[in-house]
């Protein structure tokens, strides 16, 4: 799978979360999984970075790996204990990011989905998250419009009230988590 990166932009609240939602619901049965990060600060890309490691090592854990073990091969050791419970300590906050970086980037670990949502303020270092590899795939939604260096460009624009209505019952009847616990925002 060779990596594909889109951007979303448009007007804030215009509806590019929602279109990178539908298309992860509509077609997570093509990735091993789909990560979400809000990248609306360094903080918030910080937690989402940290929410994603919770997820990976549960879905390592329900596979019957043993914390000790997910420590070593995800480089978690000293932020992972053996309860499965990361450190909070907020020293450890960006070696968690790198840890996200390295999983994505690992090798026969192909087949991702990583939303960035909200990448409005490019001061917001996203590239703590996301791997130099050739693999999985990646969806931004920004406001700005100037961000052709990082892939494809889509730009958004107002939809009618019709669509809007369809788009959101569409998303009302999904559940985070659908799709075998695949899904993590």
């Amino acid at each position: 799978m060779t990596r594909q990166v889109v951007i979303l932009h448009g007007l804030g609240g215009i509806g590019k979360s929602s279109i990178a939602l539908e298309y992860a619901f509509m077609y997570i049965s093509s990735y091993s999984t789909v990560l979400w990060a809000d990248a609306t600060s360094e903080t918030s890309l910080s937690r989402s970075a940290r929410g994603m490691i919770e997820h990976i090592v549960a879905a390592y854990a329900r596979g019957g790996i043993l914390f000790e073990e997910i420590a070593s091969f995800m480089g978690l050791r000293g932020l992972l204990d053996c309860n499965g419970n990361l450190s909070s300590e907020e020293s450890h906050e960006p070696r968690m990011a790198g840890v996200v970086n390295n999983w994505l980037a690992a090798q026969h670990n192909e087949r991702w989905l990583l939303i960035v949502d909200n990448y409005d303020d490019t001061e917001v270092d996203i590239f703590r998250i996301i791997p130099t590899c050739d693999s999985g795939h990646i969806i931004t939604t920004s406001r700005r419009s100037s961000l052709q260096a990082l892939g494809r460009t889509i730009s958004v624009d107002e939809i009618d009230e019709q669509s809007g209505i369809l788009l959101f019952l569409k998303n009302a009847n999904k559940e985070q988590g659908h799709g075998q616990g695949k899904f993590y925002k």
